[in-house]
């Protein structure tokens, strides 16, 4: 049985492109969630960064959740190995 495991990005405003007010990201585990937060300077910077280097390793975009206009949760997930 394949198993995965999953990432995601937190307080995503998509309108207009991708800004943050207080952005996280998430990391799923067994022992429960992981979250860092990102630099709020230079904040559009980082989550374009962290989006791109989640697809380098493997990560797949898999949903998008509206968690109050317009903020949004971006969900990754690839195999595990």
């Amino acid at each position: 049985m394949k198993k995965w495991e999953y990432w995601a990005i937190n307080s995503m405003w998509l309108s207009g492109g991708i800004r943050t007010d207080n952005p996280e990201i998430i990391y799923f585990t067994e022992e429960g969630i992981q979250n860092t937060k990102l630099d709020r300077k230079n904040k559009v910077i980082n989550v374009s960064k962290a989006i791109a280097l989640l697809g380098e390793q493997g990560w797949e975009m898999v949903g998008i959740v509206p968690s109050g206009n317009p903020w949004h949760s971006l969900y990754f997930k690839r195999p595990k190995e």
